[in-house]
Parts: C-alpha cells; structure tokens; sequence
C-alpha cells in the first residue's frame, strides 16, 4: 500500500467504454490506469480516494478508484482540460482532506467494533461495513434490539476511547501469526499469508484490515450514534456521524429542543410584563393623566431626589426653570 499522497507517475493506459484508446480529451470520462499510484482503490468498506492527476498537457479530476484484479488499479476521472495519452508522465495527487475524513471514519468504525464487544459480548461480531468521510455504518451479528441504554453505552465507549488518545499502528505479519494475537477477521473474507493489522490501542481494537486509519485516536474528534436497527435475521446495522458532521448533528439537535423553549420564555415574559404608557400612547377616555416629575424629584426635593440643601439653585429650583405644571385634568370628551 502506497503511504504517499503525492507522486509522479505514468500513464499506463487509458480506457474508454472498456476499450484501450490512444487519447481522451477535455469533457471525457475515462478510465486511467498508472505505473503506480498513491490512491486509496474502494476496499474493506472504505470509500476510494478523489483527487487530481496532472500532466503537461491535461488535468483530470479523479471521482473513483476501483480494483478488478489483483494488482490493477483503475482510476475514473473526468479530463477537464487538454488532452492524456498512454505514456505520458504525471503526477497523481490525492485530496488530503477527503483522505483525512474518511480514515477518521474508518477508525471510528474499528471503535464502534470494539464497543459493541464491551458492551454486548464476541457473539456481536462485524458483518459488513462501509465508511466514507464524516460517516460509518456497521453490520453485526445480533437477534435481539439493542437497547436504548445499551446503545448510549456503546456511543460512550467508543467517545471514551477517542478522549484516551490511543495510539494507531499498522504492522504486516503471517496471517497465523495475526490470529495468534487476537486479530479479529471478517467472517467470509479471504485473506493471503500476509496480512495488515491494525491495532488501536493495543488489545482494546485489533484487526485485519487493509484500510486507511488516523495516527491517533483523538483525531477522530468526536462520534455521535444516530441509528440502529435490523437488516435482516440475526443482523443488525449501527449508523454513526464523525467529526464535524457529527458536531454539526448534535448543534442542530439542540436548535430543535431549544426553539419550543424559546417561543415559551418569550411568551412567558409578555404575560408578566406590566402594561405601560408609551409617549404616544392615546389616552383612553375617562383616564386621568399626571404630569411626571424630572428624575431625582420623587421625594419632592431638588435633583438629587429629597437632598433640599444640596446643588447651588437649592430645592425646586427646576419648577421655576421649566414651565408651570398643568393643573390636573380627566378626559371627558364625547
């Protein structure tokens, strides 16, 4: 497996409509196979690289890795500009990010693995998976539902494990030699005499697999369950957003429950607050309306509300600075 996502190669073939042509242009989409490749081909349950191939005289847009046979590797792309021919020397260049993502995803899967055997026992064993940036599923082997209790541990143990930083290591070794150390296979899976074990952790995640996983657990941020019932007899399937969708999820959970909240206080606060006049609210007929005294008059004293002696203009002085007060009146108008 090719660790770099960066690096030059050449263009072994290209492939249109199942058939070797000898060049493709800007607007086709073909298939490319190189001498080598840093590209990540659809395997394990792992969606394949994106990415950019570029040569003198082409660019072309990687959507899709997929490997037939052994040791060929058939990259999909778009040609977006100029022109790639057999021959041709390029660079292949993996999309970081989407890499980073979707080995977040994978580990995280490993993590709901091993959280279901903590939680339920080694009956629960992987059927199936697939992860792809940002979002995993698993299938396991289990007759009966999963509680509800049940489930939050499984989520809480595999977020435990994420917190604990554990580290992730990938070590080739004999397939007996694997078995012998506890590596959990995929049922029905065939594998060579070598084979690629990823451990997390040590004892607490090991297993086969050909994947692409994260240095350090904790990269993988966070997880959040969001689903999790049955697919068939004695098989059920566990769904999970990683990372920032699963922030994004829980952020947008907690909108929902807080809005009803919201409309509830602000209804709750207009039914406590008292009714006040406004300046230019009409008077009702019938009311009295009562001149109201400048701040700091509210003890009949100067401005300093009942303090006579203080100030230079001594107490009531605004009364002969402002005019003289209306005499009080009700409205009675018909």
């Amino acid at each position: 497996m090719v660790t770099s996502l960066a690096l030059t190669t050449s263009v072994a073939a290209v492939i249109k409509d199942g058939v070797a042509v000898p060049v493709a242009t800007a607007g086709d989409t073909v298939e490319v196979i190189l001498a080598e490749t840093p590209f990540y081909a659809e395997s394990g349950g792992q969606d394949a690289d994106t990415g950019e191939i570029r040569g003198a005289n082409a660019t072309l847009h990687v959507i899709d890795v997929q490997k037939p046979v052994a040791d060929v590797i058939v990259h999909t792309v778009t040609v977006t500009e100029g022109e790639v021919a057999a021959g041709d020397q390029v660079s292949a260049e993996v999309d970081r990010v989407n890499r980073h993502q979707a080995s977040k995803a994978h580990s995280a899967t490993h993590l709901i693995h091993a959280a279901l055997h903590e939680t339920l026992g080694t009956d629960a064993n992987q059927a199936g998976s697939y992860n792809k940036p940002g979002y995993m599923r698993l299938d396991f082997s289990w007759r009966n539902p999963v509680t509800a209790m049940a489930r939050e541990e499984i989520e809480g143990i595999a977020n435990r494990a994420i917190r604990e930083e554990l580290p992730v290591s990938t070590n080739v070794m004999n397939l007996d030699e694997a078995k012998n150390l506890g590596a959990m296979a995929l049922f029905g899976e065939k594998y060579g005499d070598r084979v690629r074990v990823v451990e997390i952790g040590g004892p607490f995640s090991r297993e086969l697999c050909a994947g692409t996983h994260v240095a350090n657990s904790s990269q993988i941020g966070l997880l959040t369950v969001t689903s999790e019932g049955s697919v068939g007899s004695g098989a059920r399937r566990i769904e999970a957003l990683v990372g920032a969708d699963a922030f994004s999820h829980l952020a947008a959970e907690r909108s929902i429950v807080a809005e009803p909240h919201k409309h509830a206080e602000g209804a709750s606060r207009g039914a406590e607050r008292p009714h006040r006049r406004t300046a230019h609210a009409p008077v009702r007929r019938g009311e009295a309306t009562r001149p109201v005294p400048p701040a700091g008059d509210a003890a009949g004293g100067g401005p300093t509300g009942g303090d006579r002696n203080r100030g230079q203009r001594g107490a009531g002085w605004w009364r002969t600075s402002r005019r003289p007060r209306p005499t009080e009146t009700t409205c009675a108008r018909s």
